[in-house]
């Protein structure tokens, strides 16, 4: 009787141990798999976040070459003012995602205008169409795009804005200075890219089904975002207050020092982690996980 008692007491002990065995390896293998199931997450979005960065840089680079040489053409035609109308408009023609090309001058190197500027651009309509910058006045003169880089001789992205004056799109500018034989800037050749053009195609290119990709100025602006209506009106400081999310201004934070990381962190009841990475133009990038 003993015997049969102690069998029993046995069996139920081993059957304990294998059960408790059985639940610890269930855990291990559940662990193991939120773990590699992570590192593949964060693999993906690293892979398609490096690639779109280096997509946004090859078109930037491209624009900011092509503004570099018509440049050196436009200094050595800087007083026919029809070659310098033909050479804005072969920029617009030229190179699909420059909507408008300008040659702002210095005052003192005009004397039959005060304020000139010959400007091409590519409407809504997709027409290339040019008009004369600077005849009712110096606004245009006082935009970003034209007063930093004359003060500093140096090429520049300006901050995305809405071009009221010539393009009628929202848009970023690249400037270029060109400079006289004594190395003072003597006129301003710009180039301006359409924003919405140029994010458009990566909202459809996810690692998962809800992410997306935030692109932030040097100044924390949107530039890309999968909703439009924060794009110009809002930046990361006001969707973080808006959100109260403390940890997504640390990112966007992060993000305008030119680091470069992964941070988990809740959005909206939903965990998320962000992937993000600089651009050698000073803007910054992230991709946006969220788990559904």
């Amino acid at each position: 009787m003993a015997s049969k008692s102690f069998s029993a007491r046995l069996s139920l002990n081993i059957l304990r141990i294998v059960s408790i065995l059985f639940i610890v390896a269930l855990a291990v293998v559940a662990v193991s798999s939120h773990v590699l199931m992570s590192r593949e997450a964060t693999r993906r979005a690293t892979n398609m976040l490096e690639a779109n960065i280096a997509k946004i840089e090859t078109t930037l680079t491209s624009v900011e070459i092509n503004t570099q040489n018509a440049a050196w053409i436009a200094e050595n035609n800087q007083q026919d003012e029809a070659r310098l109308f033909a050479i804005t408009q072969a920029m617009v023609e030229r190179n699909p995602y420059i909507v408008g090309s300008a040659i702002a001058f210095d005052s003192s190197y005009r004397a039959d205008h005060q304020f000139f500027s010959p400007y091409s651009y590519r409407d809504t309509d997709n027409v290339v169409k040019s008009k004369l910058l600077g005849t009712e006045g110096v606004a245009s003169f006082e935009e970003e795009w034209y007063r930093i880089p004359m003060a500093t001789g140096e090429c520049h992205w300006s901050e995305p804005y809405f071009d009221e004056g010539g393009g009628q799109q929202v848009m970023c500018t690249f400037s270029f200075p060109i400079l006289d034989e004594e190395g003072n800037v003597m006129a301003i050749f710009t180039a301006d890219i359409n924003l919405q053009k140029l994010t458009d195609r990566f909202k459809v290119r996810k690692p998962y089904e809800h992410a997306y990709m935030i692109i932030l100025s040097r100044q924390g602006t949107f530039i890309c975002h999968d909703n439009p209506d924060y794009i110009l009106k809002k930046d990361y400081r006001m969707l973080a207050e808006e959100w109260k999310q403390d940890k997504f201004r640390e990112i966007g934070d992060a993000m305008l020092r030119g680091d470069s990381g992964m941070v988990p962190f809740n959005l909206k009841h939903d965990r998320a982690f962000s992937i993000y990475g600089p651009m050698a133009n000073g803007w910054s990038a992230t991709i946006i996980c969220q788990y559904k």
